[in-house]
């Protein structure tokens, strides 16, 4: 698939409009329009994310988030995966950005959930890759955080639809 035909088959499926830009930031030095979409999973892609541990995860994820002065553009936890769009100064390399999302979130949820010490050896909690994706010409911030919430709509449907 092209990146054209890509962009508008996310397009099509997230029903949003693709000439949607964002707004540049503004620091002391710089003006940048950096988005990262992040999605990431835990391992062995088991389904632990579910419940009180989905939640307390998204407070985690939305408190590191707050002390770091960054705005979380979306959010949304799966039950085996979750995605992250984040906006971040340029000095912010993403794997560092990721290194500290899943090292805090790994170390509290594993000490305030024992059962994910039991599922998860030795506490570790997510696998070592990511998904890196940043809003540009063919994926708009507006398209990544209409995509990330067609996901919570699509997974509501299914349950829905099979009683869950």
């Amino acid at each position: 698939m092209t990146s054209d035909v890509r962009a508008a088959h996310w397009d099509a499926r997230a029903g949003c409009d693709m000439s949607i830009a964002m707004k540049p930031r503004r620091g002391a030095h710089t003006v940048d329009q950096l988005a990262y979409h992040f999605v990431w999973i835990p391992r062995c892609r088991r389904k632990v994310l579910t419940g009180d541990v989905g939640q307390r995860l998204e407070e985690l994820i939305r408190e590191i988030r707050a002390v770091r002065d960054r705005e979380v553009e979306a959010l949304t936890v799966q039950p085996d995966h979750m995605h992250l769009f984040v906006h971040r100064p340029p000095r912010d390399a993403p794997a560092k950005v990721m290194n500290v999302t899943k090292s805090i979130t790994a170390r509290e949820l594993c000490a305030e959930f024992p059962r994910l010490r039991r599922s998860h050896w030795g506490s570790k909690l997510w696998v070592d890759g990511y998904h890196l994706g940043s809003a540009g010409d063919h994926a708009t911030s507006d398209l990544i955080e209409r995509y990330i919430a067609y996901q919570n709509a699509e997974r509501t449907e299914q349950n829905r639809l099979f009683g869950i």
